[in-house]
């Protein structure tokens, strides 16, 4: 199965390493599974880089997926473009690369175009121009957190599902929405995210002695880590607990004065930002990961701290409630101060129930590349038959 992977934006490279990195994880293990992989990458380089050099290789290889790449500058903020005007550029220049990728490696057997907005729209007017089948993958987490914007965005959805095979959703809830949306247009089924194959051979550690938690993303009101300050000096564990805090941030700051006002100075650290390998070292030398997010449409932070082995706590925020089961963590009531507060307590007084080792294990056999890679396998088959 040969399978061209259109991104949401810019594929992962050396200045922006963390950039579609859902989409790179899903591309290595389906070549892994054995597939022929490639991607065809279009995007915007954002005013944050007005006046400076943004260098960017046409041609690519990225862990040995072919990466055909066309970026174009904009001189406005990035949102102020509409959807469908900024599919439309990044289509006229992705066309004549797609004549390119196909001269190297073949025509591909099927598209795999990501979020409706952006790879769908690509994903669409390849499969009109050069009559290959497409699927798209949805994961905007703002149609989970507020469904209304998705049927505000119902003309250009509509748009990009019309010719898709199959509409894949990483959670149910993102499905309940998406089916609303889309009606008999297209079949929406339901594809997890996946668990970074690095992270599953990645060796747990844990915290020798005391209690160490950790929570892990940008800091903004929607992910709520002042609900986790506030459950941590409320909650029912070692007066030396710690909690580290990864990850930058307009909350940033208030997040310090609160920690501050509540007596944690010496308890709590806001580590900022972190590269991919400090994350890994934050979560192997941890005790527990605590998720208080408002809403997610998927929560790959979680699946990645299972993959280490660290047990979990979130909040039962859409994305979540696919992702928690008992056996590697527990769910709490969203927005609840108390319900986290006990569930921190709680998960303390469990802490030698939950193995890593089998952890990591429901991890893998549930979001494992491997079984990632039979799933999309049997969507590619159907949609090609």
């Amino acid at each position: 199965m040969h399978v061209l992977i259109i991104p949401t934006g810019i594929y992962p490279m050396c200045r922006r390493p963390l950039d579609c990195i859902f989409e790179q994880h899903q591309a290595e293990a389906l070549q892994a599974a054995g597939m022929q992989v490639g991607v065809l990458s279009a995007g915007v380089i954002t005013t944050r880089y007005l006046g400076r050099r943004f260098p960017y290789q046409r041609h690519d290889q990225v862990n040995g997926i072919p990466v055909f790449r066309s970026h174009r500058r904009v001189y406005l903020p990035a949102r102020w473009e509409s959807s469908a005007v900024s599919a439309e550029r990044n289509y006229r220049r992705l066309k004549p690369l797609f004549a390119e990728y196909v001269a190297a490696h073949g025509l591909p057997d099927i598209i795999h175009g990501h979020n409706m907005r952006a790879g769908g729209q690509v994903a669409r007017r390849l499969a009109d121009d050069f009559a290959v089948p497409y699927v798209i993958t949805e994961h905007t987490g703002t149609y989970v957190a507020d469904p209304s914007s998705a049927w505000a965005d119902r003309e250009i959805l509509l748009e990009a599902a019309a010719g898709a095979r199959t509409a894949i959703a990483v959670s149910n809830q993102m499905a309940d929405t998406l089916r609303g949306v889309l009606g008999e247009v297209t079949t929406v089924v339901v594809v997890p995210n996946v668990a970074d194959s690095k992270l599953l051979a990645t060796p747990f550690k844990g915290t020798e002695a005391g209690f160490t938690i950790v929570g892990l993303g940008n800091l903004i009101s929607s992910k709520n880590y002042s609900l986790l300050l506030e459950a941590f000096v409320a909650a029912e564990i070692p007066s030396d607990s710690q909690l580290l805090i990864g990850g930058e941030g307009p909350k940033s700051r208030e997040l310090a004065r609160l920690a501050n006002s509540l007596g944690l100075a010496d308890r709590v650290r806001l580590t900022g930002y972190l590269s991919r390998d400090q994350v890994v070292e934050l979560m192997q030398s941890a005790d527990l990961f605590a998720h208080p997010s408002n809403s997610e449409s998927f929560g790959v932070v979680l699946i990645e701290a299972m993959a280490i082995g660290l047990p979990v706590l979130a909040t039962a925020s859409s994305g979540p409630l696919d992702i928690v089961t008992p056996d590697v963590g527990l769910l709490t009531h969203v927005g609840d101060v108390g319900a986290f507060a006990d569930g921190l307590s709680e998960m303390y007084r469990r802490r030698a129930e939950f193995d890593p080792e089998r952890i990591r294990e429901a991890c893998r056999a549930r979001f494992g590349p491997d079984a990632f890679a039979a799933r999309m396998l049997e969507i590619y088959k159907e949609a090609t038959s």
